[in-house]
């Protein structure tokens, strides 16, 4: 009997956790944080309680009825997701232009032809096409 009770405690649990990720509430409070409405610090500066009385008369807050406990609980793990994912992005790009810095592009096709791609070849193929040299000129001349 025992087992059958926490089994439906579980259940209900695992029920109001997929109501929070798909909840309007964690919606609004995610397109805050992205859009700058609310800063990430708010959480932990005004605290739990004063975000809620921040967003209380917006139109999504006022068709929930919130526990405090679970809010500031499930604020505080949303804070530290979006900071999470933005020190995430940041490492990625840094990691990103480094790979680009010390993995240059290939500058020869597999004809042995120099590539067009590229800010300066494009510059130097431009201005080889308006003194006309690309109809005199095959591409392994340039």
């Amino acid at each position: 009997m025992a087992t059958n009770t926490s089994e439906k405690q579980a259940l209900a649990k695992k029920k109001v956790e997929v109501e929070w990720q798909c909840s309007e509430v964690r919606e609004f409070l995610l397109k805050s944080f992205d859009s700058g409405l609310m800063p990430l610090t708010c959480s932990a500066t005004t605290g739990p309680k004063g975000v809620h009385d921040l967003i209380k008369d917006e139109p999504v807050m006022k068709e929930t009825c919130c526990d405090h406990e679970a809010f500031a609980r499930r604020l505080c793990d949303l804070s530290l997701h979006v900071v999470g994912t933005s020190d995430c992005a940041c490492d990625d790009e840094e990691a990103h232009l480094n790979f680009l810095e010390n993995h240059p592009g290939p500058t020869h096709n597999n004809k042995g032809e120099p590539m067009w791609e590229g800010p300066k070849a494009e510059k130097h193929l431009k201005a080889d096409m308006k003194s006309g040299l690309h109809v005199t000129r095959t591409p392994a001349e340039f």
